[in-house]
């Protein structure tokens, strides 16, 4: 019973892990899209 928590706490930490990083590059994704936007209204 408690190795089988102890594999799902694992599994959780794991998931959490890859969503960290998943966030990590939409704010990257989203930082670079609003640059572009800004440059191309000031370039106009």
């Amino acid at each position: 019973m408690l190795d089988a928590l102890q594999d799902q706490v694992g599994a959780l930490d794991r998931r959490a892990a890859e969503l960290a990083v998943a966030r990590e590059v939409l704010r990257e994704t989203i930082a670079g899209a609003e640059g572009r936007t800004a440059s191309a209204s000031t370039a106009r």
